[in-house]
């Protein structure tokens, strides 16, 4: 589901982030995870997250009344 390397890239039409790296048709995870969470599709990546070696943690960043970024972690943490 994370499509690390991309088999079929139009070098004419780049739609797809692995086109940035060398044109060699490959996105390092930590780009798709990246991706993924801008997109807003992180929940979809839970699975994904568990079968990665580690502890992993959800931190879901927020503002404070100034609009300073404030961390709040969620309750679940994986090991």
């Amino acid at each position: 589901a994370l499509r690390l390397v991309v088999d079929n890239m139009d070098d004419n039409n780049p739609d797809d982030i692995a086109y940035a790296f060398s044109h060699s048709g490959y996105a390092p995870l930590s780009v798709r995870l990246i991706h993924h969470a801008i997109k807003g599709q992180w929940p979809l990546m839970e699975d994904v997250m568990k079968n990665l070696p580690g502890p992993h943690q959800e931190v879901i960043q927020m503002v404070d009344e100034q609009g300073m970024p404030v961390e709040r972690p969620e309750p679940h943490t994986t090991a």
